[in-house]
């Protein structure tokens, strides 16, 4: 693993800004019974979690893996509930979603009604990872758009607050208007912003983190990642990372493993979840 140190090096390494390429391999089909997929890791105990990524109160369950072989084996260990609609219980409003020691963080999926079904608030909540509880909820981030589209990644689809994780942390990214990201790290116990900061960018299609380097694609049919974002120094930087993923594309989820150092893309356009592995490779020279 990668230890972030300063002006954007690690461990020695530096941003990879010359042109790169990498290959996904596909290592599982979709839960056959999500549309969405949304995909986290919990550094702290090594499972992988599996929500329907979807806004609306069509299936609050997550299916939980103890390990990397079994997620891509698609043999889960059990699942949780994490609410009843119908009673007010709400599960996760997105694709992007984090778990650390056994505690699932995300937005929920409170939609404003029949006609917008979206989720538009901008705060947390925190569930259970064993029982599914919920009992925590925070602040609204400042700054944050949360309606769809106004304040997604460019597939629109309750990518407004995604929560992104690595070795430093758990963060909120997303839009504060048409040309402005924000990138929030996020305090775990309080799900409040520790600090926030910003970079200039139009449309994104989806993003990860690595060892405190933000990595987002020209767009969610590309496989083109055209723009890094360094939090510890606020620099954006221009790169030429192109990773090939079989089928056609539509990524609605990117999530790295910093215990292994893999990252996972989520592929709606082929209803798969492919694997990058020893990413930073890539993206550090």
């Amino acid at each position: 693993m990668i230890t972030l140190t300063v002006d954007g090096v690690t461990d020695g390494k530096s941003l990879n800004t010359n042109h790169v390429e990498a290959q996904a391999d596909v290592v599982r089909p979709f839960l056959d019974h999500y549309e969405l997929q949304g995909v986290a890791v919990d550094p702290l105990t090594g499972k992988y979690y599996v929500s329907s990524g979807h806004g609306f109160p069509d299936d609050s369950m997550v299916s939980i893996y103890d390990n990397a072989a079994a997620f891509e084996a698609d043999n889960a260990s059990g699942a949780i509930s994490l609410g009843d609609y119908d009673k007010g219980e709400y599960d996760i409003g997105g694709t992007y979603f984090s778990v650390r020691g056994g505690e699932i963080i995300g937005r929920t999926n409170e939609a404003r009604g029949e006609e917008d079904p979206f989720p538009d608030q901008t705060y947390l909540a925190k569930w259970d990872a064993v029982d599914g509880s919920s009992d925590q909820r925070g602040d609204p981030i400042p700054g944050l758009i949360g309606e769809n589209g106004a304040g997604t990644f460019d597939w629109g689809g309750f990518t407004a607050v995604n929560t992104m994780q690595d070795s430093t942390g758990i963060y909120v990214v997303g839009r504060i208007d048409d040309s402005t990201w924000q990138v929030s790290k996020i305090d775990p116990d309080t799900l409040s912003p520790i600090e926030s900061k910003t970079f200039a960018a139009g449309g994104l299609g989806y993003g990860f983190a690595v060892d405190g380097t933000f990595f987002f694609g020209d767009s969610s049919s590309s496989e083109h990642i055209g723009t890094a974002f360094d939090f510890e120094t606020g620099v954006k930087t221009t790169v030429d990372v192109n990773i090939a993923i079989p089928g056609d594309d539509l990524i609605t989820n990117v999530v790295y493993d910093s215990a292994a150092d893999n990252l996972y893309i989520t592929n709606t356009g082929t209803d798969e979840i492919s694997v990058v592995h020893n990413i930073s490779d890539v993206l550090f020279v």
